[in-house]
């Protein structure tokens, strides 16, 4: 989310602007709780942070604010961006304030599409909008049937119930009903787990601190409950895509959403074949914006496998060619700091591609 995006006017009370974190015994208590059974537990930043309570008592904080008060406790930016990702991320996700509303609510982040200042963004979704109406129309099975379904798949960020959001808020028409689907890479790895008889669906939030994403249930548990419910009936999956007129993969990590519709060894999914057969009966328009659109590539063109990219951008592949690797982390800022001693910039991509919906570029 970004108000930079936004027309001055556009007025937005009441509504989610920005994550804010609390530093507070709770939020301390979070913290050491989630890390006391962690071999690589950064007792240093917590002992920072402990400080920063001391000092400061319970407070609500920005993340620019937030830094700024590591900043005083003689932690660096460059020591923020030395953090490795697990540190990073369990230090931002456990302080983060579960913000509500004076009902109880949580307060919600507002898309307003017409005041936005991205002119392509608009014409992207509008694009969609229309087209997935259309797609309605050709399957239209009675005058009841008057709303348009489309599907969100917001696996490519980091924390995909963050992101619902804000698809939600593009999609939001009388004649649109948004339906988010809950497929991300840990829900695979725990189908995968319960396909081979261990206990997958009830080890969700262990999966997703392997990958780097910590204590959702606490701030979204009606989404966490959702991808639940899904795990432990994947009927659901195939019911809920049926329905669809469109589906629409979001930006930010490509591999993401390549791992969230495929399995962990590699292989397509129940939902990816079926979704394929849907869209190839030309029943179901696909889209997606940045990440959302790499992902679609792959298959084969002129007899030759089309690639993904998975990261990097024009300046990257000038200064320094493409690469068959994993993509770096989205924190790298400097090659000391990336993997495999890349820039921040630079291309990767994986070979095997991606999806296979757009053959004929990537």
């Amino acid at each position: 989310m970004s108000l930079n995006n936004c027309d001055p006017s556009a007025s937005f009370d009441g509504f989610k602007k920005e994550n804010l974190y609390e530093i507070s015994q709770s939020s301390l208590q979070r913290l050491k709780s989630i890390n006391q059974f962690e071999s690589n537990f950064d007792k240093s930043l917590y002992s920072i942070i402990v400080g920063i309570y001391s000092g400061l008592g319970e407070v609500k904080l920005t993340k620019d604010e937030l830094f700024d008060a590591l900043n005083e406790m003689g932690f660096s930016n460059k020591d923020i961006r030395s953090l490795s990702d697990h540190s990073y991320f369990t230090m931002l996700d456990t302080l983060e304030l579960f913000q509500i509303d004076s009902k109880g609510q949580r307060v919600v982040e507002q898309v307003s599409l017409e005041n936005t200042k991205e002119a392509a963004s608009l014409e992207v979704y509008s694009s969609f909008i229309e087209a997935a109406r259309e797609k309605h129309e050709q399957k239209k099975r009675d005058k009841d049937d008057v709303l348009v379904t489309i599907g969100i798949v917001t696996a490519s960020s980091r924390d995909p119930f963050e992101a619902v959001d804000f698809y939600s808020g593009v999609f939001n028409s009388p004649d649109i009903e948004v339906v988010w689907l809950p497929l991300t890479q840990t829900y695979q790895q725990a189908r995968y787990i319960s396909s081979l008889g261990g206990d997958g669906c009830n080890s969700l939030t262990k999966l997703r601190a392997q990958n780097t994403l910590f204590d959702r249930e606490r701030v979204y548990p009606e989404r966490t409950a959702l991808q639940k419910k899904w795990c432990d009936d994947p009927n659901i999956e195939i019911e809920t895509l049926s329905k669809l007129d469109g589906i629409f993969f979001n930006g930010g990590d490509q591999s993401k959403t390549f791992a969230a519709l495929t399995t962990p060894d590699g292989k397509g999914t129940v939902f990816l074949d079926t979704l394929r057969t849907i869209w190839q009966n030309d029943a179901i328009v696909i889209g997606g914006t940045s990440a959302g659109t790499a992902v679609q590539a792959g298959g084969y063109f002129n007899q030759r496998p089309v690639p993904m990219l998975t990261s990097g951008d024009s300046k990257g592949v000038l200064a320094s060619g493409v690469y068959s690797t994993p993509a770096v982390s989205q924190r790298c800022e400097d090659e000391a700091a990336c993997q495999n001693r890349l820039l921040e910039d630079a291309v990767t991509t994986n070979a095997s591609g991606g999806l296979g919906f757009l053959i004929t570029g990537y």
